[in-house]
């Protein structure tokens, strides 16, 4: 008696790529989808957006944009579904890429290592307002996720552009968008800063102060009054870090002093950027405040 073993298909990749996508096997989940590739099965919309999920996840802005392309070159071919197999908000099968789709490449680009793919991340993000697939319209997730881009290489006047566009279009932003701005003013400054130091000494320390003053004034306006979005511990730290870079250190202890004020917590990262500052203008008194205030914090014990 001869027992018939089916070949794999799309249904069955489709399975063990949820499989991977549930239990976070990310570079499993990739590998796996290269071999259904290499082995002629064509991967259905939710099969590609596991793999886009893979690829967000790792930062792998490349792979990203070959999965986005992958899908739309779907068309209007029917593929069998795996039963159970439903992601929320996806009622009909894909045929092309949707707003989640766009929304995963867009934040891979942004992970890409030193934010070196920022403007692929704007691109698609362009992309989405001409689409010619449905559910395709750019929301706060995918504004955020190319301004996070932003922040990554320092280009904090594109993060500020993006904000005037998405209140353009009537797109709210929410705390990690302005988060977001505030920590590529911070990258911005760090890497004029670095520049001056190792390049070209004729940049002028103003310069490398602007997008610190950009920072905290956007910190200034979230803390107003006025504003329906206030500042959380993420903002505070890219605002201190901000002041780190630029060597003040006396903005970054008065940042300090406001975020107790609003009731939040310092966390390491606040301490670290804090250290940073003492450390850069060779202030001793300074970083011994910083390890007295982490040891006060950890309620004096020594036992690290």
């Amino acid at each position: 008696l001869s027992i018939v073993v089916p070949k794999p298909d799309e249904v069955t990749f489709g399975t063990v790529l949820a499989a991977c996508e549930r239990s976070g096997e990310w570079e499993e989940l990739l590998r796996i989808a290269k071999a259904a590739i290499e082995y002629g099965v064509k991967l259905d919309g939710m099969a590609l957006t596991s793999a886009l999920h893979a690829c967000q996840q790792l930062g792998l802005a490349e792979d990203a944009l070959e999965y986005l392309e992958l899908m739309k070159q779907l068309g209007d071919e029917d593929f069998p579904i795996t039963r159970g197999r439903q992601r929320m908000g996806a009622k009909q099968k894909l045929h092309g890429p949707d707003a989640v789709a766009y929304r995963l490449a867009i934040s891979a680009c942004a992970r890409a290592p030193g934010g070196h793919r920022w403007q692929d991340g704007i691109r698609l993000l362009n992309e989405m307002r001409t689409s010619k697939y449905k559910n395709c319209a750019p929301d706060v997730v995918a504004y955020t996720a190319a301004i996070a881009g932003c922040s990554e290489a320092g280009e904090y006047t594109s993060a500020m552009q993006l904000i005037q566009t998405m209140r353009q279009e009537g797109i709210q932003p929410n705390v990690v968008t302005f988060s977001a701005v505030i920590n590529a003013c911070a990258s911005a400054s760090a890497n004029l800063a670095r520049k001056r130091e190792e390049e070209d000494r004729s940049i002028a320390m103003e310069d490398v102060r602007l997008p610190m003053t950009r920072a905290l004034k956007l910190l200034e306006a979230m803390k107003s009054p006025t504003s329906s979005i206030k500042p959380n511990i993420v903002t505070y730290n890219a605002a201190i870090r901000a002041c780190a870079e630029c060597l003040n250190l006396a903005g970054a202890f008065d940042l300090l002093r406001q975020l107790k004020e609003d009731g939040l917590e310092p966390t390491i990262v606040t301490y670290g950027s804090l250290m940073t500052a003492c450390e850069r203008m060779g202030d001793v008194e300074a970083a011994s405040k910083v390890f007295r205030m982490v040891k006060e914090d950890d309620g004096g014990n020594d036992n690290d």
